[in-house]
């Protein structure tokens, strides 16, 4: 299992394809998986302290890549690819 948190918008836009977006971002992120190893999990998570929402917004979102067959061995590849808007 890997853990990732973020203040984006989370969405999944294809099989093994995360898009993060988000307000003030010059470039929207994909985070490709290999769908067939790794499943996603999202969790929005609320912010009630102000001091953290000045920052992050009022929610965050957990993404959790879960191992579909676990074994003693394997190879996961996660790339993170910009999607520039200039």
């Amino acid at each position: 299992m890997l853990s990732l948190m973020t203040p984006c918008d989370v969405r999944e836009i294809a099989e093994g394809v995360l898009r993060l977006d988000g307000v003030g971002m010059t470039a929207a992120i994909e985070v490709h998986f290999d769908s067939q190893k790794l499943m996603p999990i999202l969790e929005p998570i609320p912010i009630s302290d102000t001091g953290l929402q000045a920052v992050w917004g009022s929610e965050i979102t957990r993404i959790v890549l879960n191992v579909i067959r676990p074994s003693k061995q394997d190879d996961w590849l996660i790339r993170f690819v910009t999607e520039n808007r200039e």
